[in-house]
């Protein structure tokens, strides 16, 4: 499944149409139609803000989970000094932010599961 229809999926799953989505979003309609219809590649942060508006993971919308919520892990008992670092960090970041760190986090932890199982 391609990313452009989670995008349409997304839209009628929040009874939204084109013109309230683009007006809550501050976008061109004709633009946000391109990117619903595949015409044109989304800019990776309108997907983020899309992430966040809908309260999905990127990964979804990207079509690499089906999984439509945000995974929620639980929280760390007796974190080292670098997972205290880290959240430190994390927390330190605006929200739009700390989404884009959380889903390099997952890329890199994928890029290094794949090259170990080879």
């Amino acid at each position: 499944m391609r990313y452009y229809s989670r995008l349409r999926d997304l839209r009628e799953d929040h009874d939204l149409t084109q013109t309230q989505l683009v007006e809550q979003l501050g976008i061109h309609k004709t633009t946000y139609t391109n990117y619903e219809q595949g015409k044109r590649e989304p800019p990776f942060e309108f997907m983020i803000q899309l992430a966040e508006f809908y309260q999905v993971s990127l990964d979804y919308l990207a079509g690499w989970t089906n999984d439509i919520h945000m995974q929620a892990n639980a929280p760390i008992k007796n974190p080292s000094n670098l997972e205290r670092q880290a959240i430190h960090i994390l927390h330190s970041l605006a929200p739009a932010d700390q989404l884009l760190w959380l889903e390099q986090g997952k890329l890199l932890s994928k890029f290094h599961k794949q090259n170990n199982e080879q």
